[in-house]
């Protein structure tokens, strides 16, 4: 949908393909089994789909159960983008937002003809670049070019924007960049950052009260490429490195799942719950069902029929309510999926 986040799918991608080479190095484990968790176990899944649309994409939740996502539509407008928000069985149009977040206030963040905007409750405010999330006091961080013609990471607050700067310093032969992809109530700010003009070996990153600190350094992490997804307000942070999903928490890392299981953390509760997707291969067959992870313990949630991919993009901070993306390949449609505890 964004550049950024193209990048961010693009590097991801080769990343988890190369700890996927590697695992099939060795005889492959045992497909991991469903474990029933009465703190982890989400219920009903249902799907939700604009009327007579085919494709729609689910990007955020609250804890009220309301969802916002988007679908193409190049009938609509030549950017072909398309929002919603669904509110207990309701669809309200949002044109030419494609949200991308929505905080328990229903404030939503997305882009307008890829320029960012603060959608509240019908009243759009510009933002000074690509948002990724928002936080319950209406703050946002996301993605801009600063004064400075870098590509930075931003956090806005009350009109305010502050430029987080990055890892790396710039040089006459480098860029430096940032991108921050979540933040919690107390303002704490997770992303990765590199330099260099290919955005090759992104560091994932925690800034706090105007300090950016790197987040893994543990081989092979200290290598390649990681990603800091989602930070909880107890200050808990997932994410994914060559290693595989990891929670990073009191500066300690711990790898909570690996190229042939839980491999991709996207987001965490207060209750320290993560949501995302494991990798299995049953039949022969390469499947990314969605899982939450729990203190040592995965459990793979319902999926409809048998897809190959199903993402898991979101956790209500309450851990209530999950919402991702069905891919039915046999027939063509994507819907959006929602999971309720």
């Amino acid at each position: 949908m964004k550049k950024s986040y193209q990048s961010l799918v693009a590097a991801a991608t080769s990343l988890l393909l190369l700890a996927q080479a590697c695992a099939e190095m060795t005889p492959a484990p045992a497909t991991p089994q469903s474990v029933s968790l009465s703190k982890v176990k989400v219920g009903a899944l249902t799907e939700l789909a604009p009327p007579g649309v085919l494709q729609s994409y689910g990007t955020g939740v609250n804890g009220k159960g309301q969802v916002v996502g988007y679908y193409f539509d190049f009938n609509f407008s030549p950017y072909g983008y398309h929002g919603f928000l669904w509110d207990n069985g309701v669809f309200t149009d949002l044109g030419e937002l494609a949200p991308v977040a929505i905080n328990d206030q229903g404030q939503i963040v997305g882009t307008v003809r890829y320029e960012g905007r603060l959608w509240d409750h019908g009243v759009l405010t510009p933002l000074p670049g690509t948002p990724h999330d928002i936080n319950s006091k209406g703050h946002v961080v996301g993605t801009y070019f600063s004064p400075a013609f870098m590509h930075h990471a931003y956090l806005w607050r009350d009109g305010v924007t502050t430029d987080l700067g990055s890892l790396d310093p710039n040089t006459s032969f480098f860029q430096d960049y940032s991108e921050a992809l979540a933040l919690n109530d107390n303002d704490q700010v997770v992303g990765y950052s590199g330099s260099g003009f290919f955005f090759i070996n992104q560091k994932a990153f925690l800034w706090d009260g105007g300090v950016i600190q790197a987040l893994v350094t543990d081989a092979p992490d200290n290598t390649y490429s990681s990603f800091a997804t989602a930070i909880n307000e107890q200050g808990q942070i997932v994410g994914f490195a060559l290693s595989g999903a990891f929670l990073w928490e009191n500066g300690t890392k711990t790898t909570i799942g690996s190229s042939s299981g839980f491999n991709s953390a996207n987001t965490i509760d207060t209750k320290g719950v993560v949501g995302g997707n494991c990798y299995e291969v049953v039949g022969g067959r390469s499947l990314s069902p969605p899982c939450l992870w729990l203190a040592g313990t995965t459990t793979e949630l319902e999926s409809l029929g048998n897809l190959a991919y199903m993402p898991l993009t979101h956790l209500s901070a309450n851990g209530k309510y999950a919402v991702g993306t069905s891919y039915h390949f046999n027939v063509g449609d994507v819907k959006v999926a929602l999971w309720t505890r």
